[in-house]
């Protein structure tokens, strides 16, 4: 989030404080990372929201832009 912060884009980060979640910091990183090239690709210059929250003992991560959609 911040490279992409860096770059210029508008990014907001909504994280439930104290969230922890089992796995790999790698793995989780190149999906978000994934998600947000596609953001850049298909909505170039929309704000793009990121939120994550437990849910039913999992974490939910939601990535939202403003483009058209697929």
């Amino acid at each position: 989030v911040e490279v992409r912060r860096a770059g210029g884009a508008v990014i907001e980060l909504d994280v439930s404080a104290g969230l922890r979640a089992r796995g790999s910091a790698e793995v989780l990183t190149q999906v978000v990372t994934n998600l947000l090239v596609n953001c850049a690709r298909h909505a170039p210059g929309s704000p793009v929201h990121i939120s994550a929250a437990e849910a039913d003992g999992h974490v939910v991560v939601q990535v939202r832009d403003h483009g058209p959609g697929i």
